[in-house]
């Protein structure tokens, strides 16, 4: 990991000038303010019931093992709050993160819940691309079912308007060229110029702690990233609660304001902070700043 991390170092300053070091002043943003959404990877009522404390337009992403699920829990989401956008944040139930190592038959068994939607409002779909543990990439390499299932993840993409659904991708965010060139090898990342859909970078000040340097390289290559895609480019935030893995530190309100200010002045016009169930008056009094 560390041979990984030098060598992004060096590759950052060969192929970025240093003339591009960020410098908030050169942007602005497109919009009078932000779209701010949440992320919910435990929709239970009281994770669900914070959505009370928004009254602006946003959308939730609610983690669901199936198309049906998920319905349940719009339909909670709607009694709280019916203001408020519910997406569909798949999971798979063996894997539980999309890319080419997950299990074929739950790549399989996803684009048939994603054939199967039936409504007329287009459905904004969250793919979230991570790696799955160590036991299911060895096993998909024992298969030899790596470029199969990248071909399985891309029919979702190259189909997304015949399911009727909107895509958005949350990746691993990039401190290089070579990060990026990483990513796409593994098939964790696409290009929403060939692929049409939105890109998520995860700039978790969650992953940076005891970082500041690698968090400082990561948000140049974003702006870097925003140049190219514009709008197209996105941003997740956090996190305010914990994920699956129980474990990190959480942000303050005082770093999210800073997260969001970083963000706002690059141009990026949205944002999705993980997760709803630590949202408090805090963190919705730094959020209003930037609506």
């Amino acid at each position: 990991m560390k041979r990984i991390l030098i060598i992004g170092i060096i590759a950052l300053f060969l192929s970025t000038p240093i003339t591009s070091s960020i410098n908030c002043q050169n942007f602005k943003n497109k919009n009078n303010g932000m779209r701010i959404n949440f992320y919910e990877e435990f929709p239970n009522p009281d994770n669900l019931s914070k959505a009370e404390l928004i009254n602006f337009p946003s959308t939730i992403y609610i983690a669901g093992r199936s198309l049906n699920e998920f319905f349940v829990y719009r339909d909670m989401l709607y009694d709280i709050n019916p203001s408020i956008e519910a997406a569909y944040w798949p999971v798979l139930n063996d894997s539980y993160w999309i890319s080419p190592f997950s299990q074929t038959y739950e790549l399989q068994n996803l684009i048939l819940d994603l054939e199967s939607y039936n409504e007329s409002r287009r459905l904004k779909v969250h793919l979230d691309l991570e790696l799955p543990g160590k036991k299911y990439i060895k096993n998909n390499i024992q298969n030899l079912s790596f470029f199969k299932n990248k071909g399985l993840i891309e029919k979702i993409f190259l189909n997304a308007e015949e399911y009727n659904i909107e895509i958005y991708t949350g990746e691993y965010p990039s401190s290089s060229i070579l990060d990026d060139f990483i990513w796409k090898i593994l098939g964790i990342s696409y290009s929403p110029l060939k692929f049409y859909h939105k890109k998520t970078i995860m700039f978790y000040s969650s992953f940076f702690v005891k970082k500041p340097f690698l968090k400082k390289m990561t948000g140049r290559y974003i702006v870097s990233q925003h140049n190219r895609y514009d709008d197209k480019l996105q941003v997740a935030l956090g996190a305010i609660d914990m994920g699956r893995s129980g474990k990190g530190p959480l942000i303050s309100p005082e770093q999210l304001d800073k997260d969001l200010k970083f963000s706002y002045d690059i141009g990026i016009n949205t944002a999705t902070i993980f997760r709803l169930g630590g949202l408090n008056e805090s963190y919705i009094n730094v959020i209003e700043k930037y609506l």
